[in-house]
């Protein structure tokens, strides 16, 4: 019999790990946006904010949703919608 370790991934090296996919809490989330932490809950609720995912009880975001989000809420003067 050996003496090896059966390989076991953990679930951090399941998920590709590159900067747009890695993943953020709503407290990291909502420090990335410049906003507080109920302004990101209330947006959730609205269905207005960025892209999220449910893991549980863990509300997490990908950098890419956030990116995506915020080019979405660009606008080029106070008279566009």
């Amino acid at each position: 019999m050996s003496n090896q370790r059966p390989n076991i991934v953990n679930a951090a090296q399941a998920v590709p790990n590159g900067p747009d996919l890695a993943l953020h809490t709503q407290a990291e989330a909502a420090r990335l946006l410049r906003i507080s932490e109920r302004s990101l809950e209330r947006h959730r609720v609205q269905g207005t904010g960025p892209r999220y995912a449910s893991l549980g009880r863990r509300i997490v975001y990908t950098r890419a949703d956030l990116h995506a989000w915020v080019q979405a809420c660009s606008r080029c003067s106070t008279s566009e919608p």
